[in-house]
């Protein structure tokens, strides 16, 4: 199974939107990336698709986000939201293989920061920390401390700490 992972292209949204159903079985986040999708950050996101074959079997989105730092500055991080691998394909190791290139092109990039609501159990081996090690906050309401996750690229980027301000979109996913 050779799996190619390359950005996503115009295109692209069916099949992405239909990967995104299966992995999670429901609708709510590929509405997430649909309504991104209409937001002018979209230009400075990053969209990669998993490949096997011709048919997209993954798909990541690592949209901006800025967190407000509590000495009063803001800093700009990406929001890791969602990564989605189709449902029979899953534990295959594409989801892993999207985080990587995905982490690696922020870095490329500059980015300073990654953060994402996910699981405790998933999220460590790629580097991520619970986000309140870093005094930073989540705004989007009842997310358990374990689940805010962030992985700082440029050290010392996040000792002002602070709050992860995410787009109303994602409110109810």
């Amino acid at each position: 199974m050779e799996i190619i992972v390359r950005q996503e292209k115009a295109g692209d949204e069916t099949q992405i939107r239909n990967v995104i159903i299966s992995a999670f079985m429901r609708e709510e986040e590929a509405r997430l990336v649909e309504n991104l999708r209409r937001r002018s950050e979209w230009k400075d996101a990053i969209s990669l698709v998993a490949v096997l074959e011709k048919d997209i079997v993954g798909h990541i989105l690592f949209f901006p986000v800025k967190i407000k730092q509590s000495s009063g500055g803001e800093k700009q991080s990406l929001c890791l939201a969602p990564v989605s691998v189709r449902h029979d394909l899953q534990g295959r190791g594409i989801g892993s293989a999207l985080i990587k290139e995905g982490v690696s092109d922020a870095r490329r990039l500059g980015c300073e920061s990654i953060n994402v609501v996910g699981s405790e159990n998933y999220y460590p081996r790629f580097g991520f920390l619970p986000a309140v090690n870093f005094g930073i906050r989540c705004s989007i309401a009842g997310v358990p401390e374990k689940n805010f996750m962030i992985l700082e690229l440029e050290k010392g980027s996040l000792a002002a700490g602070g709050a992860v301000i995410y787009p109303s979109e994602f409110n109810g996913v």
